[in-house]
């Protein structure tokens, strides 16, 4: 299995997790496992079944195909929770913050491009 597949899956999942103000206890306790068996899956040593996924994307208002979406391509642990926290946020933001939002990282993309 993908290193990188696990690890920006932990990522996106304890982004979500901390945004909704879980621990990893209470989130444990809501589906029926281990602190440990999450604390596993959110640092990417472990990938959970699609049942557990299920399970905590139920308990996480996550849509499933969340967390595959781009999680393929090869990226830093750091990066991948980066992305899944500016991916939540995004979701929070009206259509005219979204656009002043997207503006500002073109203008910093462009910045980088030069």
């Amino acid at each position: 299995m993908s290193e990188n597949l696990k690890r920006t899956i932990g990522a996106r999942l304890k982004v979500a997790r901390t945004a909704k103000g879980l621990t990893q206890e209470k989130l444990a306790e809501s589906i029926g496992k281990t602190e440990e068996t999450v604390s596993n899956i959110e640092r990417g040593k472990s990938l959970p079944s699609i049942e557990t996924m299920l399970d905590i994307c139920m308990a996480l208002g996550l849509e499933l195909g969340d967390l595959f979406a781009q999680a393929a391509r090869p990226v830093s642990g750091v990066r991948a929770q980066a992305e899944a926290a500016a991916i939540h946020l995004i979701r929070l933001l009206g259509d005219d913050d979204l656009g002043i939002a997207v503006k500002q990282l073109e203008a910093l993309a462009a910045r980088r491009m030069r």
